[in-house]
């Protein structure tokens, strides 16, 4: 953003000139009988008045610094996120159908998508997010923004919104990539398929 330049100001003083007179003389007698008047000096011309000085001129404001921070490097993950359903019996885990279970209804609520940096210390900072807003039994496209302060590696989950509450709860259902994805500038990374597995029996 740049400033507008400070308005110019002249200043300028009034001159001024002193008024100019004669000084009459003053007739005095001749004691000698002689013509006694004599010639009055002429008055001295006053002298003019200097010129005032011209003001100078305003300076222009200098240009204001651009704002903002550096807003880093911008990416985008995609791929799926896929519910399957299960149950367990005698200790193991074994798979069950969705269709002869819901048919091709979706009880379950909204899918969350998150994408996170390593913060050091064990602790994760947030780079990107999306939700599917009405899953459906099988694969679910999703596309998540990402940015980084720099080209660096970011991993992905997916939560279900299991009780259908629009909260999603840390004990909820849960499914990672298993590995790191690096997003580099205006990189596209696919094929990050992601599962979420639902106990039904729970």
């Amino acid at each position: 953003m740049t400033r507008a330049a400070l308005p110019l100001v002249l200043i300028v003083p009034l001159s001024f000139t002193a008024a100019c007179y004669d000084k009459g003389g003053n007739e005095t007698g001749d004691p000698g009988g002689g013509d006694g008047s004599t010639d009055g000096t002429d008055g001295t011309d006053g002298t003019d008045g200097t010129d005032g000085t011209d003001g100078t001129d305003g300076t222009d404001g200098t240009d204001g610094a651009d704002g903002g921070t550096d807003p880093g490097i911008q990416g985008t993950v995609e791929g799926t996120v896929t519910v399957e359903l299960y149950r367990t019996v005698d200790g193991a885990r074994e798979a069950v159908d969705w269709a002869s279970t819901f048919g091709s209804t979706f009880p379950y609520g909204r899918i969350f998508i998150g994408a996170y940096e390593d913060a050091g210390g064990g602790r994760e900072r947030y780079v990107g997010s999306e939700a599917i807003q009405a899953p459906v039994p099988g694969p679910n496209p999703y596309q998540v923004n990402v940015t980084l302060p720099a080209e660096g590696p970011v991993y992905l989950y997916a939560s279900l919104d299991e009780n259908n509450d629009t909260i999603i709860a840390s004990m909820e259902p849960t499914g990672a990539w298993p590995g790191e994805v690096i997003v580099s500038e205006d990189s596209t990374t696919g094929g990050v398929d992601i599962t979420i597995l639902v106990d039904v029996d729970e």
